[in-house]
């Protein structure tokens, strides 16, 4: 991460390049399923500080790329189903991240929460069924860093 000051000390912009990794399980009766996802993040947050810096309110667009899936259906604990191929997930989101942070002299702490606005994946056939499913990311944060 970057901090650009724009006005003085109590405003900035601070463009990010973050390495994220997601992922879910759902149980229904003796179905389940895993989905890990890794994407390169790029969010681009205003920072509004308060109390002289100690304090930051953030916010700001997030442009998400996938780079990596594993999706797994098992029934009864048994594997019936293993997706790696990227051509069946949308490649781009866009979202939004929002948070709150503490900077301490050489620590920063933050505390956020982010929503992707588009669906993960695209429609795909299982057992002779077509599922169209509408899931989108979304994700909270919490971050402590070393500033220098």
């Amino acid at each position: 991460m970057y901090k650009i000051p724009v006005k003085e000390d109590w405003l900035s912009i601070q463009p990010e390049l973050l390495y994220i990794q997601k992922g879910g399980e759902l149980s229904i009766n003796r179905i389940s399923i895993e989905a890990d996802l890794d994407y390169i993040e790029i969010p681009v947050l205003l920072v509004y500080n308060l109390l002289g810096g100690v304090l930051a309110l953030e916010a700001g667009p997030q442009f998400s790329f996938l780079t990596k899936v594993n999706y797994q259906i098992y029934e009864d604990g048994n594997p019936t189903f293993t997706d790696t191929d990227l051509d069946n997930y949308n490649l781009f989101d866009f979202g939004l991240t929002m948070g709150i942070g503490l900077e301490l002299e050489i620590v920063m702490i933050e505390l956020r929460y982010s929503i992707g606005f588009l669906h993960i994946e695209k429609g795909f056939t299982y057992d002779g069924q077509f599922y169209d499913p509408s899931s989108n990311n979304f994700k909270v944060q919490f971050l402590v860093g070393y500033l220098f």
